[in-house]
């Protein structure tokens, strides 16, 4: 009798899951939607098989609460994500209690969905073999194969390279050339001065030799290309000396050498580039940190560990910031090495302040603006603004103002994009006057704390929630910036398959597929991998994934909402982590 009441409630609750699956959120119009032909169509079809197969798994043992969590978190930002992408607001959720009723029956539905999957995925991950007898030639360490599978890569990526010679550039990459070409005795670090001296030495060498602008951006396009390249091959032999099995290698060589914003980034003038390269490296050496015994003993691997965090900080305003918080967490829980790590996090620390203080005062270089990193309090003061503007009270109006002048905040707000509110902030009244802003800030949180959660949510949805549709490789560029540092775009071959293969990754329009060129996908995978080192009781593990985790944290704070380029090094490191989760977790050491 037990029994038969245990099945009773289990398919009783599969059949509430599922009506809730078709639950339209939209508190004015019908009850019912359907899925469509989006990228999360891929979730659904995985749900059938796991829904109506009641699965026994003897492995989840004490440790089903970590599945239980994730799954609940998962089904969080999906059911957050999906209302705040339709309705761009949370009245889905707190207009009344006829849509509170909707979105929990929405809830039971995915809490129950992801539950299931992230078993399944666990289940499958137990089954994998740690490593295999047979070793594949080119996926191997030895230095003939890694030189091999460089020149794969530059193989498949030339014809992308030929069709946008001589190379990938943006409205960002032409401020860049215009600093590096007019401007290197008064720099600003808005784009980092270490990115803009190396476009000022490559394309000025290529314009040296060859006499053109066009043959410099060739010349810092195929010094890029080498070092992806190398890069990309350098994470393949690396997971060969870490004993990961034949069939991560194959997978991470198989989306280094195909996938297409691969190739594409390799030749575009971006400090994106660079920086990524360069947190492949440290997560690299994060791993080696945390897997091989006394690592940071040996001097000269504390060495390398400094010498690519500068780079991280150099590369990227943001790494200082990926850096710091790192190994902070590693000085505050773990003992082991603090010395080392304290003398990493200081040097970087001390090196920063020394850089950005009496070097940057000798070589003329002004700081970058502040706006950027207030995004996200201003995009909140902005959103008050419009949607409740009677709530702020005169005094509170004229503070607003005079932070942002903006004549017609109504007309020019988007909550997806800062720039139109950020690009009119007073610079000069925030240095002399910090306090202002903050006060105003907290007022109108206590006023209005639902809208700041709107305005935080959707202007970071892309990089939490798979179905956001945004460009991820350039299909544009403006000819009349372009012209004011002597860029044209000259294609040598006429492709157009590769035309149609950047409408198709912009557009994201092939079901199932197209999710491969989510930010927000590639960040549940990498909470999957997280919650999988948990579920193994591999609790040190969880600090090879800090440099990732505390860069999202950063770029989920930044004006724009989902910019691939910001986050690509999730992609690109996601190999590294996939190996080290799946290799470690099946090793008998603690």
């Amino acid at each position: 009798m037990k029994n038969k009441l245990k099945k009773v409630f289990y398919y009783g609750f599969i059949i509430l899951a599922l009506i809730g699956s078709t639950v339209n959120l939209n508190p004015a119009i019908r009850i019912r939607e359907s899925f469509g032909f989006d990228p999360m169509s891929l979730i659904v079809i995985i749900s059938l098989f796991c829904l109506f197969k009641e699965r026994k798994n003897k492995t989840v043992g004490n440790n089903k609460k970590v599945i239980i969590i994730l799954g609940i978190l998962l089904a969080l930002m999906h059911l957050l994500g999906r209302g705040l992408y339709l309705f761009a607001n949370l009245d889905f959720l707190l207009l009344r209690v006829g849509c509170f009723i909707k979105c929990l029956l929405k809830f039971c539905f995915y809490s129950y969905l992801y539950t299931n999957i992230v078993t399944f995925v666990y289940d499958f991950f137990d089954k994998q073999k740690s490593e295999d007898k047979k070793n594949i030639w080119l996926l191997s360490a030895n230095k003939k194969a890694f030189l091999v599978r460089m020149l794969i890569m530059l193989v498949l990526y030339l014809p992308y390279f030929l069709r946008e010679f001589p190379g990938a550039i943006s409205t960002d990459s032409v401020v860049e050339m215009d600093q590096a070409f007019n401007s290197l005795g008064a720099l600003e670090n808005h784009h980092p001065v270490f990115h803009i001296y190396l476009i000022a030495l490559t394309v000025r060498l290529g314009r040296a030799i060859f006499h053109s602008v066009n043959a410099g951006v060739a010349v810092y396009s195929i010094i890029q290309m080498l070092a992806t390249t190398a890069t990309f091959s350098y994470v393949i032999s690396f997971l060969d000396k870490q004993k990961t099995s034949n069939a991560i290698k194959i997978i991470s060589f198989v989306f280094f050498a195909l996938y297409p914003p691969c190739a594409y980034y390799s030749f575009t003038m971006w400090k994106d580039i660079p920086f990524t390269l360069s947190m492949i490296f440290l997560t690299a050496q994060v791993i080696k940190m945390f897997v091989e015994k006394d690592y940071l003993d040996k001097k000269i691997n504390v060495v390398k560990i400094l010498f690519i965090s500068l780079l991280v900080v150099l590369f990227r305003n943001n790494g200082i910031y990926v850096i710091l918080l790192t190994f902070l967490s590693y000085l505050l829980f773990y003992k082991k090495n603090r010395k080392q790590t304290g003398f990493i996090f200081v040097f970087v620390l001390i090196f920063y302040l020394l850089f950005k203080g009496p070097v940057f005062t000798v070589l003329n270089i002004k700081d970058g603006p502040t706006r950027e990193a207030l995004s996200v309090p201003l995009q909140q003061i902005a959103r008050v603004y419009v949607k409740k503007k009677d709530v702020i009270s005169e005094k509170e109006l004229e503070t607003l103002h005079a932070y942002i002048l903006n004549e017609d905040i109504e007309g020019s707000y988007t909550p997806l994009i800062s720039d139109n509110i950020k690009n009119t902030f007073n610079e000069e009244l925030f240095k002399q006057n910090k306090k202002d802003l903050a006060v105003l800030w907290l007022r109108l949180f206590a006023k209005e704390p639902v809208l700041y959660f709107e305005s935080y949510f959707i202007g970071s949805m892309g990089y939490w929630y798979p179905e956001v549709y945004y460009w991820v490789v350039i299909d544009f560029y403006n000819q009349d910036e372009a012209d004011s540092v002597g860029y044209v775009k000259q294609p040598l071959i006429k492709y157009e398959e590769i035309d149609e293969m950047k409408r198709m990754v912009n557009s994201r329009k092939i079901p199932v597929v197209s999710i491969l060129f989510s930010t927000g996908f590639f960040f549940w995978m990498v909470l999957v991998l997280l919650g999988y080192v948990l579920y193994k009781k591999k609790n040190v593990l969880v600090f090879v994934f800090m440099p990732i985790l505390t860069l999202w944290l950063t770029v989920s704070a930044s004006p724009i909402w989902c910019e691939y380029r910001y986050i690509f090094a999730i992609f690109a490191t996601f190999p590294l982590l996939l190996a080290v989760t799946l290799t470690q977790c099946k090793s008998k050491k603690s």
